[in-house]
């Protein structure tokens, strides 16, 4: 019986290249998925990722509520409508811009 036995393996990689490219285009997000799948993962890394993205996620909320609630003001302040009025004005006006529903035709006998 032999003492060591040796298996030697070759493949070729084709996915690699491909999938890079597609976390590519999820900015943040697919580098932290990258970095998860690393055969050696760092969870230092992944950590920074995810924290960074979260707090990212945050700083762009309330960027979008602080240019919502100044487009509130300003726009009350042209109406003379209240603050809350304006909000809710602003809120079913975005409601109704939306496409409408097509109505049923009733069938005919």
């Amino acid at each position: 019986m032999p003492e060591r036995i040796e298996i030697r393996f070759e493949a070729t990689d084709a996915m690699s290249g491909v999938l890079r490219g597609i976390l590519g285009q999820f900015g943040q997000m697919g580098t932290l998925i990258g970095s998860l799948t690393e055969s050696n993962v760092r969870w230092g890394n992944v950590a920074a990722d995810a924290t960074s993205l979260v707090v990212n996620g945050l700083k762009d909320v309330i960027k979008q509520t602080v240019t919502y609630a100044a487009a509130v003001q300003s726009l009350s302040a042209i109406s003379g409508a209240s603050t809350e009025e304006t909000s809710r004005f602003i809120q079913c006006s975005m409601t109704t811009a939306s496409p409408r529903r097509t109505q049923r035709q009733p069938r005919v006998p």
